[in-house]
């Protein structure tokens, strides 16, 4: 299908757009995909990864000590794969394939060719796509020079959470950090629970993950949203620019009230 083509190569270019702009995007690859754009050849180590069942059957398959793994585990060099309508197709992972049974002086070869075949032969087309839109938009190849893991983390965000850099670098517009609506809001904040606080950075970001720098490299914005009956309104998020509308609120419980429904927390409201 040429239009699932068409998508797998805008998500590439959503990639690169993400990385070159400093966003952490929110795709859940794993690190096999990015160990491809760069030219390193997953492993099984990989495959344990994305399908733990998976890596370890054939894991086990390695660690198997005993001569009778042709009698016991009845393997040959194919892999069956289910398609759209259920039905399940062979695929030979060698020449002649469904005929060679895997021993033990061969099943080297079969979690090589298995493992290759996952990451390679059976998503080669999408995989081509996709990549094509990531080194689409790049006038150079600058990616090349990171690690896996590296590139990985800079598009994927990590999860260190430093609460307190994130107030302190806090940038405030029509408001300053000794009003009331903006002291009440950091007390509020403070003593969010976790989850909480990263539904707060899905609702301001898009996503729960900070960038690579940390949270020193998270600024975020409150802008004063000036309203008639600020009571009456909730928070609203741009998160093209990480800023936060606040209207002005008259106390800290409807603050609190207001923040958390914005947030899409779903419990009881009161001040602790």
């Amino acid at each position: 299908n040429p239009d699932i083509d068409d998508i797998f190569r805008l998500v590439g270019i959503l990639c690169w757009l993400s990385l070159f702009h400093g966003f952490v995007a929110d795709f859940h690859f794993p690190l096999a995909l990015y160990k491809k754009l760069l030219n390193v050849q997953p492993n099984l180590d990989d495959l344990k990864d994305l399908s733990p069942t998976l890596g370890r059957n054939l894991q086990d398959l390695l660690d198997y000590e005993n001569d009778d793994i042709e009698e016991v585990l009845c393997y040959n060099f194919t892999i069956g794969r289910e398609l759209i309508d259920g039905s399940i197709t062979e695929h030979e992972l060698i020449p002649n394939g469904k005929n060679i049974p895997v021993k033990k002086n061969n099943r080297k070869q079969f979690v090589d060719c298995y493992v290759d075949y996952v990451f390679n032969m059976s998503v080669e087309k999408h995989f081509k796509a996709f990549s094509g839109g990531f080194r689409w938009a790049m006038p150079l190849p600058v990616v090349d020079i990171f690690l896996p893991v590296e590139l990985m983390s800079l598009i994927h965000g990590n999860t260190k959470y430093d609460w307190q850099l994130l107030e302190d670098n806090t940038e405030y517009r029509g408001y300053t950090e000794t009003d009331d609506v903006i002291v009440n809001f950091w007390k509020m904040f403070r003593e969010l629970t976790e989850e909480d606080k990263k539904r707060f950075l899905v609702f301001l970001t898009g996503c729960d993950r900070v960038p690579v720098g940390g949270m020193g490299s998270l600024r975020i914005v409150i802008h004063h949203d000036p309203k008639d009956d600020p009571d009456l309104y909730f928070p609203a998020a741009h998160t093209c620019n990480r800023m936060l509308d606040l209207p002005k609120y008259s106390s800290l419980q409807i603050l609190r009230e207001k923040f958390l429904r914005a947030i899409g927390c779903k419990r009881e409201f009161g001040i602790a």
